[in-house]
């Protein structure tokens, strides 16, 4: 008899060789202890011992373990809060393995399927994840809120330091409710345009010119995005090219 794993609540049927004389141990939770194929209802993990006699006074007994696949347990994101524009990480972690998630609605998400999808609504949204074990005997369901503010910006950092391996070695455009670089042009002293990018996940400019760091001094910048609301924002300004 091979060990067996049952949903909570759920019959397991038990299979024994027959006998002239048979009795299951403990008899609690089965239909018939004195058969040799009953059907147990255990509420928790339960060894049954299998006990046989023949009609010469022979004995023999085997054991099998009936397990219950208990109710999982979920931890799951707080709700939170981002600009319009931003993207932000979600999560469900169950304390099984191998169970089986679905995030609604299926829109601004990376993936419905995974514990944790990356989600970047334009407005304020409820991600509901539904998570169900590997025996599909149980579902949870929560909610994660993702709230979204509606505010508008552009702005470029005013210096940068190329090379120092830190967050300030790139420069680029940043801002609020921005949904498309149209344009970000750098210009030198003389009038050359050093850096160009219509990119908005553009990692910036890191001070380089035809291959060569470019010198410490002033820079000018002219930079053009569209918000999600439809409008065009253009900046200008100087950059500080720094050691």
């Amino acid at each position: 008899m091979a060990d067996t794993l049952i949903c909570q609540y759920d019959q397991a049927q038990l299979w024994g060789i027959a006998a002239d004389s048979v009795q299951w141990i403990p008899s609690d939770n089965l239909d018939d202890a004195n058969v040799n194929t009953p059907i147990a209802e255990p509420d928790q993990a339960t060894q049954f011992t299998y006990q046989i006699w023949d009609e010469n006074g022979c004995t023999n007994d085997t054991s099998m373990v009936v397990n219950i696949h208990e109710e999982l347990v979920l931890d799951h994101a707080e709700d939170t809060v981002i600009y319009l524009g931003e993207s932000t990480e979600i999560y469900a972690h169950s304390d099984q393995e191998n169970c089986v998630f679905e995030w609604v609605p299926p829109t601004y998400i990376t993936c419905i399927d995974c514990e944790i999808p990356v989600v970047s609504p334009l407005e304020t949204t409820t991600y509901t994840v539904h998570v169900t074990d590997s025996l599909n005997c149980h579902m949870v369901t929560e909610d994660v809120v993702v709230t979204v503010i509606e505010e508008y910006a552009i702005d470029v950092p005013s210096a940068f330091t190329p090379g120092s391996g830190n967050d300030n070695q790139f420069v680029m455009v940043k801002g609020l409710g921005i949904k498309e670089l149209v344009e970000f042009s750098i210009y030198n002293r003389w009038g050359e345009r050093v850096f160009f990018t219509e990119d908005i996940h553009d990692k910036g400019w890191d001070g380089y010119y035809k291959g060569k760091l470019q010198n410490v001094d002033t820079y000018v910048y002219t930079a053009t995005v569209k918000y999600f609301n439809g409008d065009e924002k253009q900046k200008k300004g100087t950059i500080n090219l720094m050691r």
